[in-house]
């Protein structure tokens, strides 16, 4: 095996997904030290010995970490998640040190795969904006579905399982003054009703939710994906749009727009089903606008099902725009992502940005958008899953293999 330097772990996804990297690098006799920020990293963390806890708060990282790397002269540090706030400082870091960063994010294309990039993912990635050299012989090639679903089989309860073991351990035992180092800050009562209100609502909208996406599917329809609050991608590359922006002035220019027989629907992130009434905001709006009967909100159902069967999406800087290349429907960009190019989106001012969208026609060809899904899965994607057993060592085998 080539020899290679020193490898740092930060933060990573909920659950023994980094646990996991951790004993395989430290199995290959590869130097490694995991970096804990909290109670919660702690208590997925099983090798205490090559770990070290950081104990201070934000402004004290960017100092110690320069020190660190000084001292220990990393190859590689590996990160999940590079707009946390701890991980953009540590970036920016590394980038002046010279220190490659292998980012891991959820999938651009799921269920199955996981991306890892070099310094960056999504706005951020390396390949953002780019486009491949499109070839006729380039054409996608055919995933084998059976073997992802069983790399992904139960990830979603797994993730909300580990999800709700990781945040009520760290709220609980953190110190005060990791606190502020939290990427996003839960309340743990308020979180224990929104989940039950989150199996409520996903067994009582299901059936409703697929009626209607069969009503819907034969008129027309624009998709709104709605995003997490907490997810730092919409945070930090969202251009100055908020959720509340969003499904504003969505509305209103929907309102105003000639689409009288089309329809407006609301997709809720699974995550937040239940921790806040989308329904009633949605329904106000629509309402004050005088089109509540040709808005609606959905609940459940795949992302893929909605996209496929739209006139266009509307997002701030989802993944879900993946989704939309493959089925051939216009997005409508409001932040910054990966895929954005004139090629696929469509982006403006504040001011003009809903207003024409409403007729676009598609950009790319068929050819062009399997091309470019096929070069963005080769450069970025990899077989796995953060939140299952066999997910993770396939995770753990691919990484292995990227920084040696």
């Amino acid at each position: 095996m080539k020899s290679i330097g020193k490898v740092i772990l930060l933060q990573g996804p909920v659950g023994p997904c980094f646990d996991k990297l951790h004993n395989s690098l430290l199995k290959q006799n590869i130097d490694c030290t995991r970096i804990l920020f909290n109670a919660g990293d702690r208590l997925f963390c099983g090798n205490l010995q090559s770990a070290i806890t950081f104990k201070g708060n934000l402004e004290d990282w960017s100092a110690w970490f320069e020190t660190y790397l000084r001292k220990n002269s990393p190859s590689v540090v590996i990160l999940f998640g590079g707009d946390r706030p701890i991980h953009t400082i540590a970036r920016n870091l590394c980038e002046k040190s010279g220190v490659r960063v292998l980012c891991l994010e959820e999938g651009y294309f799921r269920p199955g795969f996981v991306t890892i990039e070099e310094g960056g993912n999504n706005a951020n990635s390396p390949i953002a904006g780019q486009l491949p050299d499109f070839d006729e012989a380039n054409v996608l090639e055919s995933s084998n579905e059976e073997r992802l679903l069983q790399i992904s089989l139960n990830s979603f309860p797994n993730k909300c399982w580990y999800g709700f073991i990781y945040y009520f351990w760290r709220e609980l035992f953190s110190l005060s003054e990791q606190r502020k180092l939290f990427h996003k800050h839960l309340n743990l009562f308020g979180q224990a009703i929104g989940w039950v209100k989150n199996f409520i609502l996903w067994n009582l909208k299901k059936k409703k939710d697929q009626t209607l996406l069969q009503k819907l599917s034969r008129q027309e329809y624009h998709l709104v994906v709605l995003q997490l609050d907490a997810d730092m991608q919409s945070c930090f590359q969202s251009n100055g749009w908020r959720k509340m922006d969003l499904i504003h002035e969505t509305i209103q220019s929907f309102a105003h727009s000639e689409t009288r027989n089309s329809n407006l629907v609301f997709k809720v992130h699974p995550l937040e089903r239940g921790h806040y009434n989308h329904a009633k905001i949605i329904q106000k709006s629509a309402q004050s606008f005088g089109v509540e009967d040709r808005v609606w909100t959905i609940q459940t159902g795949s992302i893929g099902q909605w996209v496929k069967n739209s006139k266009g999406i509307i997002t701030i800087n989802s993944t879900s725009g993946f989704s939309a290349i493959f089925h051939g429907v216009p997005i409508l960009l409001l932040g910054n992502a990966i895929y954005e190019h004139g090629h696929f989106v469509y982006k403006s001012d504040k001011e003009t940005v809903f207003d024409l969208f409403w007729s676009v026609p598609l950009k790319a060809t068929h050819l062009e958008r399997m091309q470019y899904l096929n070069w963005v899965k080769e450069k970025a994607c990899f077989e796995g899953d953060y939140y299952t057993q066999i997910g993770n060592k396939e995770i753990s085998q691919k990484i292995i293999e990227i920084i040696i």
